[in-house]
């Protein structure tokens, strides 16, 4: 039904009403949608794998919104205001005049607010140590179990379970130089980080060379191929410490003056 004719913008009732949520955007998710960079929004729920020690949070249970690099968490908010979703429409009964139609009344909105969280906390408990050539788990002390958890998944399943950004999961893998190998995924022991550089740099000693990024990695790979280091591991020890940006560092700086 039409407001009565008169003065002002006639407004009426849509028959079929809609669903709605509305979503209330921080600053720095505006930001990224009106910047020039290509930034994915979506909601990730997590997983809570068998065999999982810890909860890195209160909100580790909940469903997250994942905007570039950053993670929020949602609080529904319900309020005691009338909140119509209109459009403009021809309103047929007052001659066809242009006015407007609501066509939903939501009755809350959702809030976002910025998780202060890791997803490396989340990696911890999910990938499997790798000691390195000939070391045995048992003969490694000061570091967490194992996990099991992560035989038999691929890195894209296991992100997908995190409850924080696919950006933030990438840049913490990046930063413990994780890798999968058949189906595992690993993260390597500092012991082990630190035999295959050793090995690196006496193999290209050997060779008379230096590491200045002159060599292809397929050339090192070559050069300790028989060390029975796995070649993932040494993609990933090279991808990061070849750069001091992060893969995720993208969306960061795209909000940057």
């Amino acid at each position: 039904m039409a407001s009565q004719d008169g003065e002002g913008v006639p407004i009426a009732f849509s028959y079929a009403q809609q669903e709605f949520r509305l979503l209330e955007l921080p600053p720095k998710v505006l930001d990224l949608i009106t910047s020039d960079a290509k930034i994915k929004l979506f909601v990730k729920s997590p997983e809570t794998p068998a065999g999982s020690s810890s909860s890195p949070g209160a909100n580790a249970d909940r469903a997250v919104f994942c905007a570039g690099v950053y993670t929020y968490h949602l609080r529904q908010l319900h309020s005691s205001n009338s909140m119509l979703v209109v459009r403009p429409q021809l309103i047929s009964s007052i001659d066809d005049r242009p006015g407007i139609s609501v066509i939903g009344s939501p009755k809350s909105t959702l809030e976002l607010h910025e998780a202060d969280v890791y997803a490396g906390q989340y990696l911890d408990d999910v990938l499997a140590w790798y000691h390195g050539p000939g070391v045995e788990e048992g003969d490694v002390t000061g570091l967490p179990s194992s996990s099991t958890v992560a035989a038999g998944r691929t890195k894209e399943k296991i992100i997908a379970g995190i409850p924080v950004s696919d950006e933030e999961c990438e840049r913490s893998w990046w930063m413990m130089c994780a890798f999968e190998d058949g189906n595992v995924a690993y993260q390597p022991t500092p012991l082990a980080l630190t035999r295959l550089w050793a090995s690196l740099c006496t193999a290209l000693s050997s060779e008379g060379q230096a590491i200045d990024g002159s060599l292809e990695r397929a050339g090192l790979w070559e050069l300790i191929r028989d060390e029975g280091y796995p070649q993932p591991l040494l993609e990933a020890m090279m991808a990061r410490i070849s750069t001091d940006r992060a893969p995720s560092d993208t969306g960061k700086r795209a909000i940057q003056p």
